[in-house]
């Protein structure tokens, strides 16, 4: 049995969506228990991605405090436009994140897939930077010793992996008659 809802949509009966059900618990129990819900709903959805964000986050602070100590050590003029891209970087890649995970929730179900590389892609790109800047301020290379182990270590997995290929085809070569 269907009714209408004082707003005039038609509801099944005993139904309600989150609007109306915010308005009753507003009506009934004041602001604190409506808030409560919205609150409720709005951590449920950012707490599985409560470690991305603290990282992502993170990152951009230790790039603020690298930035400005490598600009300190290089005499660079530091100013509030350079300053304030900080807290645009915070806002825009948690922004990210949870879009993406937003997306991934209405349209992937259960994947974390993208979630994963939208914050793996943010995180190297503040590491990068964050190198850059100990870089600066030590006169190390760090970055350079860096690249050379992940370059080393991509190597052995591209060699591991043609290795594997090819024991995988000399295995299809044995099993197909001479013909």
């Amino acid at each position: 049995m269907r009714e209408r809802n004082h707003t005039g949509n038609e509801t099944a009966t005993g139904e309600m969506n989150l609007t109306e059900l915010i308005n009753q618990l507003l009506l009934a129990h004041g602001w604190k228990a409506a808030l409560s819900l919205i609150l409720s709903f709005v951590m449920s959805n950012v707490i599985p991605i409560a470690p991305f964000l603290a990282l992502s986050s993170s990152l951009v602070v230790c790039d603020f405090v690298t930035g400005l100590t490598a600009a300190y050590v290089k005499n660079v003029g530091i100013t509030s436009r350079r300053m304030g891209r900080t807290v645009n970087k915070v806002i825009f890649y948690s922004m990210a994140i949870i879009m993406v995970n937003a997306v991934e929730r209405v349209f992937f179900s259960s994947a974390d897939y993208l979630v994963y590389l939208t914050s793996a892609y943010i995180a190297v790109i503040e590491l990068y930077s964050n190198l850059e800047n100990i870089g600066r301020i030590t006169g190390t290379d760090i970055l350079s010793a860096v690249r050379g182990a992940v370059d080393s270590r991509l190597g052995a997995l591209r060699q591991k992996a043609e290795k594997n290929d090819d024991d995988n085809d000399r295995g299809n070569d044995q099993d197909q008659p001479a013909g």
